[in-house]
């Protein structure tokens, strides 16, 4: 039986449960040598993963994986193609992982993820008659809970995991509440019940890669840039630097 996606839904929510499917069954049909469009990629995950996604939402997630639609130099057709940089940096993991593994003292791998869960549930069909009195009252699917953990080829982590209500009003469970408090699980939690030295493997989600000294962009807000400034004095380096005051008259040049 397919599983519907509807159009509507965050590509965040879509990636975290489509992505391994959806980019392996696009390199499937590459391996066989099928021409990769959006139509033909959700007739092969229809057909073979059970995934009912549309066109709009499919397109929307093959862009937050990386994907591009590009010119192929065979006939000039056009073919789904994954960023270079994304692969690199896939080579660039795998190598490190498989070094690991040959290393003499290897670090034992430790995964960690993190998913959500409504308080009123999720399902989204019931059996209805037509009637009113089938009709579901739509109240909303309740408080969002972040469910977080991380496990090893022994199982799960002791004593490291972690459950709290999101923070999020934006739909988007990777924002910066949240990520606080990962943050502290990451310190608090996971660190200090490690047995022996690991190998912390994760995603590349937002919090997961948060730089320790953000690089200010045309996007701040004007308190934001001025606290940056003043954080790195570079409003008395600037002042030390001015040219020399030249005063120009309006009526000189005249």
């Amino acid at each position: 039986m397919s599983e519907s996606v509807a159009t509507s839904r965050k590509p965040t929510l879509l990636i975290n449960k489509y992505e391994h499917a959806i980019r392996m069954c696009v390199y499937r049909m590459f391996s066989k040598g099928e021409h990769v469009t959006l139509h033909t990629l959700k007739q092969k995950l229809e057909e073979v993963d059970g995934i009912n996604i549309s066109i709009v939402a499919l397109s929307r997630v093959l862009k937050e994986l990386k994907f591009r639609w590009v010119n192929c130099s065979v006939a000039n057709r056009k073919y789904l193609m994954e960023q270079p940089h994304v692969t690199l940096k896939r080579l660039q993991f795998l190598k490190a992982y498989k070094d690991n593994e040959t290393n003499v003292y290897p670090l034992k791998p430790v995964f960690l993820d993190e998913t959500w869960i409504f308080s009123k549930g999720g399902f989204r069909k019931s059996w209805q008659d037509g009637t009113v009195n089938a009709v579901r009252k739509k109240n909303g699917e309740g408080v969002r809970y972040i469910i977080l953990n991380a496990g090893s080829e022994n199982g799960f982590i002791d004593n490291c995991e972690l459950i709290f209500k999101s923070g999020s009003k934006s739909g988007d469970y990777h924002d910066s509440k949240n990520s606080e408090n990962i943050e502290k699980w990451f310190e608090h939690q996971l660190l200090p019940n490690l047995e022996e030295p690991s190998l912390i493997i994760m995603d590349n989600a937002s919090y997961h890669s948060a730089l320790l000294e953000k690089i200010p962009n045309a996007s701040w807000a004007k308190h934001s840039l001025l606290e940056w400034l003043m954080k790195f004095e570079f409003m008395d380096i600037v002042k030390k630097h001015l040219p020399e005051k030249i005063f120009k008259y309006v009526l000189e040049f005249i």
